[in-house]
């Protein structure tokens, strides 16, 4: 699928090639996020066994701008870890969204937002994420127009759906 930045493609991770590149993207994004004190994601679990759903489950998505591996991305069908109670097929859930710092600021994230959007959009009424209580991340997803909403008694965990979208 091609977005805003017009030799940006997101296809699904087709080879072990692709997701070892996936999994880079993501340790990468761990790793900086770890030095500016906003741990979120342990590099130890981002390897390929771990990040890969099986078919059935989902799909690794990784962007390439201008053929470089710039971005990656999992989607899953269901999600009972961080939603226990959402009924089947009620929505698509958006983890690990990642990019580069080489190609950090220049609205990729939001590109690959749009593109998980779109494909939720083919399948299901919903897209949801986690992003726990971590301001800025939140802000991020409100400003790409996700509605932010606490789901269970946690105020640790709160989820995006992004419906009403343009």
């Amino acid at each position: 699928m091609s977005l805003s930045h017009p030799s940006l493609v997101v296809a699904p991770a087709s080879s072990d090639t692709d997701v070892q590149c996936a999994c880079d993207i993501m340790v990468e994004a761990a790793d900086w996020l770890i030095a500016s004190n906003q741990p979120l994601w342990n590099p130890e679990n981002l390897v390929p066994d771990k990040i890969r759903p099986s078919p059935e489950n989902g799909s690794l998505l990784l962007a390439r701008l201008a053929g470089q591996p710039v971005g990656a991305y999992v989607l899953l069908f269901e999600d009972p870890l961080f939603c226990p109670n959402a009924s089947p097929g009620e929505a698509l859930y958006l983890h690990k969204l990642a990019v580069r710092r080489c190609v950090a600021r220049i609205g990729l994230g939001r590109s690959l937002l749009d593109d998980a959007v779109a494909r939720a959009r083919a399948h299901r009424p919903l897209l949801r994420l986690d992003c726990a209580p971590r301001p800025k991340l939140c802000a991020f997803y409100e400003s790409a127009g996700s509605c932010i909403i606490p789901m269970g008694p946690s105020v640790s965990s709160l989820f995006g759906d992004i419906n009403d979208r343009p």
